[in-house]
């Protein structure tokens, strides 16, 4: 296992999208509606969904989420395209509670990355070479990690959530800080999320595209602020 330490990424804060012609493919663009509940229990209580999703990649997504801190109560933490934020996947906590979401694409519902043998070409013929997404939230503490397959092979890229005050921001992960991965024949992608306490959060549109002029450098920039894990 290889790590890349790195630090909060400020500097990404309000930086502007890419703004290149492009040939966009969505790993998810959060059109299909789903809602995950927690159920009252003790602290790592999980709650889950699985639905088919015209929007993500291999036509599926699997969502679970469990309490770290808390016990007791019911709640429906994870929404996806759902008012007022639609197009978009929310984790939302209470003031006194945290949460963490595992997302995973690979065309089944039974919450396992165990894809099938279709694969899915992200790089667009080999003309896209980043992996972008907005994102906001309103407290420190969280962080990411997004895992990409192909076939026996995968890699993982985390990353630190910085406090945007609820604005929305961009962020670039070039195919680059995957190693050893063919992006014109991935099989899954799992997103897990490590939430905080109060934290709301929200994801829009995840895809691959080609950099533009204001995210080259931004790319990066972001290979400096991940920690980069080999795994498979």
């Amino acid at each position: 296992m290889n790590r890349r330490q790195g630090f909060i990424p400020v500097v990404i804060v309000g930086v502007s999208a890419c703004t290149a012609a492009a040939a966009p493919i969505a790993i998810d663009n959060f059109s299909d509606v789903q809602s995950v509940d927690v159920p009252a229990g003790p602290i790592g209580t999980t709650g889950s969904d699985g639905i088919a999703a015209a929007g993500a990649i291999k036509g599926a997504r699997y969502i679970a989420v469990t309490r770290n801190t808390v016990s007791g109560f019911d709640t429906t933490p994870v929404r996806v395209n759902q008012a007022p934020n639609l197009g978009m996947f929310t984790l939302a906590s209470d003031p006194s509670a945290s949460y963490d979401a595992t997302v995973i694409w690979d065309g089944n519902t039974n919450g396992v990355v165990d894809p099938d043998a279709s694969t899915v070409d992200l790089s667009s013929s080999g003309a896209n070479s980043i992996i972008q997404f907005q994102y906001s939230t309103d407290v420190s503490g969280a962080s990411l990690d997004l895992t990409m397959y192909d076939g026996d092979s995968s890699d993982t890229y985390s990353m630190p959530l910085a406090n945007t005050n609820g604005v929305l921001v961009n962020f670039f992960i070039p195919f680059a800080d995957f190693t050893g991965l063919d992006f014109a024949a991935i099989t899954a992608a799992k997103l897990d999320i490590f939430g905080a306490t109060n934290l709301d959060l929200r994801l829009d549109l995840v895809e691959t595209d080609i950099p533009g002029p204001g995210s080259i450098a931004l790319t990066a920039i972001a290979g400096l602020y991940g920690v980069r894990r080999r795994r498979g």
